[in-house]
């Protein structure tokens, strides 16, 4: 397997990978393993955006993007998760309705926000000690996640402030040399980001509305703080 260059607008990838989401080639997900295992930054399709991405407790790849995406230190990370046995060393203590929410909701895309373990970079949950965490159905982050058996970092692919980008050229024209590694999946479709739920505090809120709105109000009806 060879790295491929791309030219489009001059700035050109220091590695750039193509990738099936459905059907993706295993020689794609373990050079993207190595990648993060090496503690490198990548640019890569979730399931609803391009992000940028990197071993989640790897803290200067965390710095890394937070200074490329010009971001605040103090807003904290989305972590993708392998499993959801994953939940339990990430957090310092699991909320009561983690469970009953992730069997029904997960993989999927729900995010859910609770109470970070001390182990992880400070940068991945902010100033109020939260991390955000969510279990993908998408084939390729699945298989990719699977292999690594670790959270990966998944933040938008953009500057602060901006919209997320849309496309390889897009993505190119902005970061371009800045990332060690891109995974291209072409222009993705268009789709709702997923729901973010607060479980922190007393009651589960939802904090974005997303992709799962109504199945997590059916499930918790009256219980639910949304907004």
């Amino acid at each position: 397997m060879e790295w491929t260059g791309v030219k489009a607008t001059g700035k050109g990838w220091k590695r750039r990978l193509e990738v099936d989401l459905g059907r993706p080639d295993p020689a794609v997900i373990e050079a993207a393993s190595r990648a993060v295992e090496q503690g490198e930054v990548l640019l890569y399709p979730t399931d609803t955006i391009y992000g940028f991405g990197c071993h989640g407790f790897c803290a200067s790849a965390v710095e890394r993007i937070i200074r490329l995406k010009r971001r605040a230190p103090d807003k904290g990370l989305l972590l993708l998760i392998p499993h959801l046995r994953w939940a339990d060393r990430l957090s310092s203590r699991l909320p009561r309705e983690f469970h009953r929410l992730a069997s029904r909701l997960w993989p999927g895309p729900v995010t859910f926000l609770i109470p970070a373990a001390p182990s992880l970079p400070a940068p991945v949950t902010g100033i109020q000690g939260k991390v955000g965490i969510r279990y993908p159905s998408l084939p390729f982050l699945r298989l990719w996640l699977e292999r690594l058996d670790a959270p990966v970092v998944s933040t938008s692919a953009n500057l602060a402030g901006q919209p997320p980008a849309e496309s390889g050229v897009e993505l190119e024209s902005i970061f371009g040399q800045d990332v060690d590694l891109f995974l291209d999946a072409g222009t993705l479709p268009e789709s709702a980001p997923s729901t973010v739920v607060d479980l922190c505090g007393e009651a589960p809120r939802i904090v974005r509305n997303g992709a799962m709105d109504e199945p997590i109000l059916q499930m918790l009806g009256g219980e639910l703080d949304s907004g």
